[in-house]
């Protein structure tokens, strides 16, 4: 039996079923990206673990500031909804290169001043308050 029988034979053996699994398997993948990756609405903060201390900051003001690392200072900008680290006092400086980011599950990493920088998505609405809900009596 010559390769090329074979090779006909491989391909008729796939039927229907095999199409559908295959058609099934996309749209999950898809399904869960969107799930996992997709925007929920909520809003957003930008988180900053430092050697010391902790920051959060909403995401919609706009603002330059400085976190303190071992290395010294690690300078943050969040401008129109983008953070970006404007100077750094580590030497390769792999974290100004990063340039900004905007999504939620994102981050800048300053490894050797030891500073984190990401932006979560709360799940909270930018219109709900810590008021009394349905459940509070």
């Amino acid at each position: 039996m010559s390769r090329s029988d074979k090779s006909r034979r491989v391909l008729r053996a796939i039927r229907g079923f095999d199409y559908f699994a295959l058609v099934l398997a996309i749209l999950l993948t898809v399904g869960l990206s969107l799930a996992v990756y997709g925007d929920t609405g909520g809003e957003k903060v930008v988180r900053i673990e430092a050697a010391e201390a902790e920051y959060v900051y909403p995401l919609e003001e706009n603002r330059v500031f400085k976190v303190p690392g071992p290395l010294g200072m690690t300078k943050v900008e969040i401008s129109d909804g983008e953070v970006r680290v404007v100077s750094s006092p580590c030497r390769e400086q792999i974290c100004v290169a990063t340039g900004e980011i905007l999504r939620a599950g994102t981050f800048i990493a300053c490894v050797p001043n030891r500073v984190l920088i990401k932006i979560v998505d709360t799940g909270r609405k930018p219109s709900d308050t810590d008021g009394v809900d349905a459940h509070a009596f």
